[in-house]
């Protein structure tokens, strides 16, 4: 088995241990240990020279086009990690950036602002420190020869930039401009929805990072104004919105999509792990009691469905219907569930 197609299972999600152990049984455990390090290295090069296309074709004219406050520090952590993934791409030990987390682009805009979410605040400080960290140790490895160690850590710091970047674009988009915003639920509108759909999918189809999309639709809602009143109504959509900026990330993407349904937008998020995170909310709505006053509250349950995938689809409407239609699905089985779909394609 030659090096392109062991990379192409590793894409796949073929571990580097079980390569390790398909090459023991060929050659040795001493040969297979040599040889894991030849396509560690050769793994570590093309890793670096997709991420770094990524970085510089997708992400920064993105960025450089948005008319959003903040937006530098969203690009001075791209250009910093464009000129990381070219040491990475051409193995250089000698490392072009700067390590200290304090004394980066980044690390100094941080020093002089703070962001009144306090969550959010922490979460960006913590992963920028940890993507430093972790650069540490990739230029190390690299210095030493060991491959291996620098493609586990690497495939570690890229995620984590990943994130770092969905942060600071949330809180940026967020400030941009209020008439994107549902002014009951305080959620974004469908104005957005489309375009930030559409950076998600072509992130995905070219890091091969997954991500995970939802239709949620509150059950009996229409029972729920006739029974109590369009007040009741819209105490209902305000308090599951609520939960769901609870429950969700803070690097997620959460819609009222229309009337009684919303639809979240989880990037570099696993079917499994959306479907943990999503499970979690709808048992987080049927636990609730609404808060409504002297009047009779109602028992709320949410039905929901899924599409996870990692970026096959080339119209991004496909992802939208195919959670829509897994909905339906949820509602025909009897409703406050779960019910997914891991894409037209696979399914």
């Amino acid at each position: 088995m030659n090096t392109k197609e062991l990379y192409e299972k590793y894409s796949k999600g073929l571990t580097l241990l079980q390569i390790y152990n398909e090459l023991r049984k060929v050659y040795g455990e001493e040969e297979a240990l040599s040889e894991i390090q030849r396509i560690a290295k050769d793994f570590l090069i093309e890793e670096a020279k997709r991420d770094k296309y990524v970085f510089e074709k997708i992400f920064i004219q993105k960025f450089k086009d948005y008319h959003i406050e903040n937006k530098e520090l969203i690009i001075s952590h791209i250009e910093w990690m464009i000129r990381f993934l070219r040491d990475v791409e051409l193995l250089n030990s000698k490392e072009s950036i700067n390590l200290s987390g304090k004394e980066c682009e980044l690390g100094k805009i941080l020093q002089n602002i703070r962001f009144e979410d306090d969550e959010l605040d922490e979460r960006v400080r913590n992963l920028h420190e940890n993507l430093h960290r972790l650069a540490e140790l990739i230029y190390k490895s690299l210095k030493e020869k060991d491959y291996l160690s620098a493609l586990l850590n690497y495939t570690k710091c890229v995620k984590t930039s990943h994130s770092l970047i969905n942060l600071l674009s949330f809180e940026a988009l967020k400030l941009a401009e209020e008439a994107n915003y549902d002014p009951l639920t305080g959620l974004l509108n469908r104005r957005q929805l489309y375009r930030i759909l559409s950076d998600i999918a072509d992130l995905a189809k070219l890091s091969g990072n997954p991500f995970t999309l939802a239709i949620i639709d509150i059950d009996n809602f229409k029972q729920i104004n006739d029974k109590y009143g369009h007040i009741v109504g819209d105490c209902v959509l305000r308090e599951v919105a609520q939960i769901m900026k609870k429950t969700f990330r803070k690097s997620d993407y959460l819609f009222r999509y229309g009337g009684e349904e919303f639809l979240v937008i989880m990037p570099s998020t696993t079917l499994e792990e959306g479907l943990k995170a999503l499970e979690r909310f709808r048992r987080n709505v049927e636990r609730h009691r609404f808060s409504l006053d002297s009047k009779e509250c109602p028992k709320v349950t949410v039905s929901i469905g899924v599409c996870g995938d990692y970026g096959r689809h080339e119209d991004i409407k496909t992802y939208i219907e195919c959670a829509d239609r897994k909905l339906y699905e949820a509602k025909r089985m009897g409703k406050n569930r779960v019910v997914w779909i891991l894409s037209e394609k696979t399914s």
